[in-house]
């Protein structure tokens, strides 16, 4: 089953975009236009780009829970439950 993720605008609460693509829930995400770093109970982590909903990187090395993520023009930063 794949995890999907809808983002609404908040003044409307009109669907911006669904992302389809991990494999389990989705535990950790951040925004920044034009992207989203999403990561999952899937291990890994996804680059999205929201204007298009396209994923366009999956990173993988993660044996647990990827639990939180910040990321900036230069690096992304993940935790995860495997240390």
């Amino acid at each position: 089953m794949e995890s999907i993720s809808t983002f609404l605008r908040t003044y409307t609460a009109n669907l911006v975009r669904t992302l389809t693509g991990h494999r389990r829930g989705i535990a950790c995400l951040q925004y920044r236009a034009p992207l989203i770093v999403s990561g999952s109970s899937d291990n890994t982590i996804r680059i999205w780009d929201i204007e298009t909903g396209v994923c366009f990187r999956v990173l993988e090395g993660h044996d647990e829970l990827v639990r939180c993520i910040r990321f900036d023009s230069k690096r992304i930063v993940s935790g995860a439950y495997d240390g």
